[in-house]
């Protein structure tokens, strides 16, 4: 294994591990690898902002709604998050070249992102409520919906993304100097950071609510993970002019945007989905709750 492949191990498999976690009163997460009998554990709730309609692929993915509103396979499937067409660039800063080997760095890398992501997505729905980020190192915050946990996760229920330093630090700091690696890992954190906050945007369109209980490790967490890695993706593409990629990490895109986690699909599913993020820049390619089993394995 060369230098830059062993770099690239180290960040997909630190930095890309990730989790969207449930955040009901009882604030009972879901980890990557959910422990038997996970899928009992109280259901995630949506967030109190109201709703975009959206998507979702087979019958089983959501109950109906008995209420006034959108069933659920409507928030699922025809949510107005697909219908806003290509997500324009906003005039975001050239993203910063801080040091990711300290905590400090890292923190300050993410908080950077984070008012482009804002900018990017309220384009999409401007009413709205930007996501809110907390950035840790050792375990996560006992006020978290994952209180204990060594991952980067997103609690729904408040809207928070939590974003895991070590996974950062590790692999810069084991590749000091070497200007090509932490490019990679650079990239990873832009990514990373993108696809929770894709989590974020399925809160808010519904998405979370309309999944319903038992979600977790079951094909509907994997169309749920499939869609945020596409929605990296659609941002990643539409702020391009800050966030650009050079030609030199093309051929090693699979290394700092592709997971090798169960719950996130396979590794040839995955890359679909973020190519078609990538392509056009427009949510409506990441409707994954439409799409068939074979896509979501």
């Amino acid at each position: 294994m060369t230098k830059v492949q062993s770099t690239v191990v180290a960040v997909v498999v630190g930095a890309l591990a990730l989790v969207a976690c449930g955040n009901s009163e009882e604030s009972s997460p879901v980890r990557v690898e959910p422990a038997p009998g996970a899928a009992t554990d109280p259901p995630v709730t949506a967030s109190s902002t109201q709703p975009i309609p959206t998507a979702s692929p087979t019958a089983t993915a959501a109950p109906t709604s008995t209420d006034s509103g959108p069933s659920a396979e409507e928030i699922l499937q025809r949510n107005a998050l697909y219908q806003v067409g290509a997500v324009p660039p906003v005039g975001c800063a050239a993203w910063s070249q801080v040091e990711l080997g300290t905590f400090d760095g890292v923190r300050a890398f993410y908080e950077s992102v984070m008012p482009c992501l804002d900018a990017a997505w309220t384009q999409v729905d401007p009413d709205m409520t930007p996501a809110l980020l907390t950035v840790f190192t050792g375990p996560a915050p006992a006020d978290s919906c994952a209180p204990g946990s060594e991952y980067s996760f997103y609690c729904p229920g408040t809207g928070t993304i939590f974003m895991y330093a070590d996974e950062m630090m590790v692999p810069w700091n084991q590749y000091a100097g070497d200007d090509f690696s932490h490019g990679i890992t650079r990239l990873a954190a832009t990514w990373v950071i993108a696809h929770e906050y894709g989590h974020h945007l399925q809160n808010v369109a519904g998405i979370f609510g309309a999944v319903g209980p038992g979600w977790p490790g079951t094909e509907t967490e994997r169309r749920l993970e499939l869609q945020a890695s596409c929605l990296a993706d659609v941002f990643m593409s539409s702020q391009r002019d800050a966030y650009p990629v050079a030609e030199q990490y093309w051929e090693w895109q699979d290394n700092w945007r592709a997971t090798r986690l169960a719950n996130h699909g396979s590794p040839e599913n995955h890359r679909i989905w973020v190519d078609r993020g990538r392509q056009g820049a427009d949510p409506g390619a990441c409707n994954a709750f439409m799409a068939p089993p074979a896509e979501v394995t």
